[in-house]
């Protein structure tokens, strides 16, 4: 593990570099990624104006609301967006906010969590780790923020992120239409 740990800090730093959110000029990048990460679940997915609407209304949002908002963007040599986890905090414990109805998960009552909003990997990188090395990032802010679980929707199509999540430690907890909630503990006992 250690081995791969340290291949994959190499070809960070060879290859890909962190970059800070700016909403001028990752905007449409962030947008593109998202409606990409939807085809990977629905290759048929054509997103409608409604849809596009709401999508960049959310990308406002993370973009000024940095507390409950983190980005986390990879950009290439050619400063090209080549992989990007959003991951948005839960403002209000579990059964104390209309916005996150998570009535199947009676256990979580009264706890933080955030959710992963988006991992996405361009096809250019994928299969080199940096999907696993993004959700492990996820993980280390949402435990620096005092999150006791990370949850995450995906299509139930998509069974490369469904098997990555599982590899994680992420559960499946229940159905929602075309996709599976999952959820992985970030806190001891639960």
């Amino acid at each position: 593990m250690r081995a791969h740990c340290f291949a994959m800090k190499r070809f960070f730093e060879q290859y890909l570099k962190r970059v800070d959110f700016d909403i001028s000029r990752h905007g449409q990048a962030v947008a593109e990624a998202s409606i990409s990460s939807s085809k990977a679940g629905f290759p048929n997915f054509e997103p409608q104006e409604q849809y596009l609407i709401e999508l960049e209304k959310r990308i406002q949002c993370a973009a000024h609301d940095t507390r409950n908002n983190h980005l986390v963007l990879l950009e290439d040599e050619n400063e090209i967006l080549s992989g990007l986890l959003w991951l948005e905090f839960l403002t209000y414990p579990i059964g104390f906010d209309g916005d996150h109805k998570l009535e199947p998960w009676p256990e979580l009552l009264g706890l933080y969590g955030a959710q992963i909003r988006n991992t996405w990997v361009s096809e250019r990188y994928r299969g080199r780790g940096i999907a696993s090395t993004l959700k492990r990032d996820a993980e280390a802010i949402a435990s620096s923020q005092k999150a006791h679980f990370l949850y995450t929707r995906c299509a139930k199509s998509n069974t490369g992120i469904i098997s990555l999540n599982r590899k994680l430690g992420y559960h499946i907890i229940d159905e929602d239409g075309d996709y599976f909630r999952m959820r992985k503990l970030l806190i001891n006992g639960m």
